[in-house]
């Protein structure tokens, strides 16, 4: 039986409240890629990309 690591969003979206992991900022989206994330954030307005492993954020 293999093992596969389950894999989750790379990129996460959220409103403009984020300033750290530990905010309760809302989750808007989740992405894959960062071009899917920047094309997201022109629709959204006010929100952050967010890197999902580091929590740092990446615009």
């Amino acid at each position: 039986m293999s093992r596969k690591a389950i894999r989750g969003p790379k990129y996460l979206i959220y409103d403009g409240r984020y300033r750290s992991i530990r905010d309760r900022a809302l989750v808007l989206e989740t992405c894959e890629t960062l071009k899917e994330a920047k094309q997201r954030l022109k629709v959204l307005g006010d929100a952050v990309i967010v890197d999902a492993k580091t929590g740092e954020i990446v615009r």
